[in-house]
């Protein structure tokens, strides 16, 4: 006999919070729209500023910073934000990492902030990311389109990473050496040893505390020996450097300092 007879069949897991969420996400039932709202913009305002102070720029910057106008989205279109959030949540979620230290005492601050971004909030987004995505999966046909965007946006911030961000490049430069600066009337200790280049109306120099460095080039005639750089570059614009070699000499593991000189021009001088 036809018709609608029989058990009914139960519910399955992704159904169940597919449903969940389509009820919940676009009205204030359960969580009010400014909750997330303000958590998703608080926490990309946050982290973006913590790693842009650390100095370093990256793909995961970029899936923190995009919850900023997620957040900002949120408030007039939840279900919309929660789908475009997919991406760049999966993507946090990715940089789930078990703190380490080495030896000696570590500030109380730093282990709470290292166990924040290393395990709580990649975790949080991890839960969030699976969730939204399963709601989508549900309704592929409406939010197909939402989804393939939120990964696009996280594969090009990872593109731009590896092509433009943190980009290393190794250059030699030939340039002069002086004993303990004297050469440049630099009052530096005993064992320290300064190199130097003409750049533009001014010089470049760095300065190298390195026992076997200055035993080496004491012994050297003249003044000239070629100086080995590995320089860090964003989008094509330096951003540190590290000295490598000093005529052959492995100086990257002592300690350095650099800087430039004006020459009386006024304007210290880009060195690369």
């Amino acid at each position: 006999m036809g018709g609608y007879g029989g058990a009914a069949r139960p519910l399955s897991v992704a159904y169940r919070i597919g449903l969940t969420m389509r009820e919940s996400i676009p009205s204030n039932r359960i969580v009010p729209r400014n909750v997330p709202a303000g958590l998703f913009i608080v926490i990309g305002l946050s982290v973006t500023a913590f790693f842009l102070l650390l100095g370093g720029a990256s793909w995961l910057v970029l899936c923190f910073l995009s919850l900023v106008p997620l957040g900002i989205l949120w408030i007039r279109r939840p279900d919309l934000a929660a789908v475009l959030s997919v991406g760049p949540l999966l993507g946090i979620a990715s940089s789930i990492r078990i703190p380490a230290h080495g030896p000696g005492p570590v500030s109380p601050l730093l282990v709470a902030a290292a166990v924040t971004l290393g395990i709580a909030v990649p975790f949080a987004a991890l839960i969030a990311g699976v969730f939204f995505l399963l709601t989508a999966l549900r309704d592929w046909r409406r939010w197909w389109l939402p989804v393939v965007l939120s990964f696009a946006f996280v594969a090009a911030a990872f593109g731009t990473d590896r092509l433009f961000l943190d980009v290393n490049t190794v250059k030699t430069y030939k340039m002069h050496f002086s004993l303990d600066g004297k050469a440049l009337d630099l009052r530096l200790p005993a064992g320290y040893v300064v190199v130097y280049r003409s750049a533009g109306n001014g010089y470049c120099f760095d300065e190298i505390k390195s026992r076997k460095l200055y035993d080496h080039l004491a012994l050297k005639p003249g003044d000239e020996v070629m100086v080995q750089y590995e320089i860090a570059s964003d989008f094509g614009r330096p951003r540190g450097y590290n000295v490598l070699t000093v005529d052959g000499i492995d100086v990257r593991d002592e300690n350095a300092e650099g800087g430039s000189g004006s020459g009386g021009s006024g304007t210290s001088p880009r060195c690369f």
